[in-house]
């Protein structure tokens, strides 16, 4: 593959493209050669021209990159932190390019790095499928099939935390709030104003179900205040409570890029404000050439990128443990199930206020 017939760079003309390719690097790489280790701090995004990449996390094969792929952006648009290891499988020509060369790229009236960004979330978008496929087939025939709640989860929802309700809310700074989100750590006050026209603040009564598993949802939400609960539910209508989320902390955005059911529910634990996104204010802001279309698509690759990392980790230790025990521990699926729907900055298992 030459460097211009990309996938990336699709749509874009000669002339951006010739331009583009001046902060890319040309490399040769042998077979076994190791180019990213899991764990170490490099934002450097590689485009594979021509050979095949093995990613694994551990031991466990997350997946192949081949001609037209890209990888790494996790770390490009993120922190700089490596959540898998990278190897070449054959003899490989890659493009690399590094977090200067993509700030260069998005800092000027050019299309490139909107094609830049739009095709890692893309490219994100159906490795989160990939990921959810495969929770799908290990929940088979297990407590923790995603399948709609049956009326004994809601009446054990509702005896935890009450029945709930939406109320008006007032008086919400919702550029405020976006700039305590982690994964809008670096948009500009532009950028935030821009956003913000997008976004609905509402308020829901404890009890409240702002997402129900095994539902298609329309929407994603923000939380400005209050906390919520994620959970699932298992076997004999149970309730498994799996991590609060606090403000800053957002969840549904499963909803915004794919018409997969929910795959957990989120509750209020108490009254909360939300902020609230919809599909088609997010289809017309993540497709726009503009400072808040550039901050609304990096902040969801962030997103997306922390959920599958989580996601992924998950089911390894899932593997490492059924290898050793010959057996289908359900937390590990359970966390994945949750990561998949929701995104927070210490979503971990919750304390347990009840399991009914």
């Amino acid at each position: 593959m030459k460097e211009n017939e990309l996938p990336l760079f699709e749509g874009l003309s000669d002339e951006h493209i010739e331009w583009a390719l001046r902060f890319f690097r040309l490399v040769e790489v042998d077979y076994g050669m190791r180019l990213i280790e899991e764990g170490e701090q490099d934002p450097t995004l590689l485009c594979v021209l021509e050979g095949e990449l093995e990613i694994k996390t551990g031991d466990t094969q997350l997946g192949m990159a081949k001609p037209g792929d890209i990888v790494g952006e996790m770390a490009l648009f993120g922190e700089g932190l490596r959540m898998a290891s990278v190897e070449a499988n054959t003899n490989s020509r890659l493009l690399l390019l590094d977090r200067t060369g993509y700030q260069q790229l998005r800092g000027v009236a050019s299309p490139v790095g909107r094609a830049l960004e739009a095709f890692a979330l893309e490219q994100l978008m159906q490795r989160l499928a990939d990921t959810s496929d495969a929770i799908a087939s290990l929940s088979e025939g297990t407590p923790a099939a995603v399948v709609a709640p049956q009326k004994g989860f809601f009446a054990s929802v509702r005896a935890l935390f009450g029945s709930g309700g939406p109320y008006k809310a007032h008086n919400v700074d919702i550029e405020s709030v976006l700039r305590a989100v982690p994964f809008f750590m670096d948009a500009t006050d532009e950028a935030l104003a821009e956003v913000a026209t997008c976004l609905k603040a509402a308020g829901y009564a404890s009890g409240s179900f702002l997402c129900t598993e095994g539902t298609i949802g329309q929407e994603m939400y923000i939380l400005a205040k209050g906390l919520v609960e994620v959970l699932i539910s298992t076997e004999g209508d149970r309730v498994e409570q799996l991590a609060t989320l606090e403000p800053g902390d957002a969840f549904g955005m499963i909803a915004l890029l794919d018409s997969r059911p929910r795959m957990a529910s989120v509750v209020a634990k108490e009254a909360v404000t939300v902020l609230v996104l919809r599909l088609e204010q997010w289809q017309d802001l993540v497709a726009a050439f503009s400072p808040g279309g550039s901050a609304m698509r990096v902040a969801m690759i962030r997103c997306v990128s922390d959920q599958l990392a989580f996601a992924n980790a998950q089911l390894a230790q899932l593997e490492i443990v059924r290898h050793i025990e010959d057996t289908r521990p359900l937390k590990p699926l359970f966390m994945a199930e949750a990561h998949m729907e929701a995104h927070g900055r210490q979503l971990t298992p919750a304390e347990p206020v009840g399991r009914m």
